[in-house]
């Protein structure tokens, strides 16, 4: 029998938590010139995948992980 997708699991579900990633990360935009190379190089990969990358599962895990190291970077240089 065929498996129908729950809620969470839905494509549309997806691109409207990346939109509302993707809204919180230009957000931190202030933080990108304070990044190292590497840091920045993920930020452009991440965003490029939440924005083109077909497997719309994975670009919201990879925006969700990146945005937590965000806002732990944004804590340490606020309060430095």
């Amino acid at each position: 029998m065929e498996e129908f997708p729950t809620p969470e699991s839905k494509p549309e579900n997806f691109d409207q938590k990346i939109e509302t990633l993707l809204s919180e990360m230009d957000g931190l935009r202030w933080l990108y010139n304070e990044l190292n190379e590497d840091e920045q190089s993920m930020w452009y990969d991440v965003e490029m995948e939440a924005e083109c990358g077909k497997n719309r599962e994975y670009a919201c895990g990879q925006l969700e992980k990146f945005m937590d190291f965000l806002e732990k970077e944004a804590k340490k240089r606020k309060g430095s």
